[in-house]
């Protein structure tokens, strides 16, 4: 029989393939069993090995993208402080543009909202400075004066703290120039601009503001509920910034192991103020 003028294939033929078909089908559930019981070891091996690495990274993977969160959030506080302070008195009645301790106390309150929302960056209880969140902000600001010769002196410090605040004007200030909390290095007297902070550049007769925001760590910081009398500055951090299997690196260049507080996520800014914001003297209460 003939269809186009090409000739069937001969059944015979046809039914010799099908039959090969149906042996190997035959055979495969006996080559399955045995592949099965050749390898199901191996596989477990694998497995045990795998599962406990892909755990690791998934921990990793949480640990850092938070890690990079964190300093975004300060980075961003410090570009906001920035703002504020440039614009906060531009309104005022008559010459008096002069920045004070509250425009930075309440600049300050409003440039964390966007990482302490509500009043989470205030104390929780009076007569204490537990946190909420078991950690708080800081925020320091420098003011730096060019130098002749390319030179920059630190005229003064200023840092505001906020683990004893309960108001937005509640913030503690301070004059330290201790460098051990702070990526900036007060240098009072006139030094390379670089020695003071690797970016800055600043000319003689110059004026420059530095705000550094960071985040303020400690057992007195602690959410009571979180805290261990063992707990040290590593525990605490981990417990605080909600971290499994990394601890942050504090500024402090060594804390000790007994030591209960830390700061952490450093983010500067550098600016040129507007005129007649700062001076040399340190901004009035």
């Amino acid at each position: 029989m003939t269809w186009g003028g090409k000739t069937l294939k001969n059944p015979k033929k046809s039914k010799s393939y099908i039959s090969k078909i149906l042996s190997n089908i035959k055979c495969f559930p006996k080559n399955q069993k045995s592949f099965h019981s050749a390898n199901v070891g191996s596989i477990l091996i694998e497995f045990a090995v795998c599962i406990p690495v892909l755990i690791i990274l998934l921990f990793y993977t949480h640990d850092i993208s938070k890690l990079k969160r964190y300093y975004d959030q300060t980075e961003f506080v410090a570009q906001q402080m920035v703002n504020i302070l440039q614009n906060i008195s531009q309104n005022r009645e008559g010459d008096n543009k002069k920045i004070t301790l509250d425009d930075i106390k309440r600049a300050a309150s409003l440039a964390c909202l966007s990482m302490y929302p509500g009043n989470t960056m205030y104390r929780n209880d009076a007569g204490s400075a537990h946190h909420d969140l078991s950690h708080c902000p800081r925020i320091t600001i420098f003011y730096i004066k060019g130098q002749p010769g390319d030179r920059a002196c630190c005229k003064w410090v200023r840092r505001f703290f906020s683990d004893g605040a309960t108001i937005p004007t509640g913030w503690t200030v301070n004059n330290s120039t201790n460098s051990n909390v702070s990526k900036v290095t007060a240098y009072i007297s006139s030094v390379s601009p670089s020695k003071i902070y690797p970016t800055l550049k600043i000319k003689n007769g110059e004026e420059k503001i530095i705000v550094e925001t960071s985040v303020f760590n400690a057992t007195n910081t602690m959410n009571v509920k979180d805290l261990m009398p063992t707990d040290n500055y590593k525990t605490c951090a981990r417990k605080a910034f909600k971290f499994w299997s990394i601890s942050p690196r504090p500024i402090n260049p060594s804390p000790n192991e007994t030591d209960t507080g830390a700061f952490y996520f450093s983010a500067v800014e550098i600016f040129t103020p507007a005129p007649g914001l700062f001076d040399g003297e340190k901004p009035p209460e």
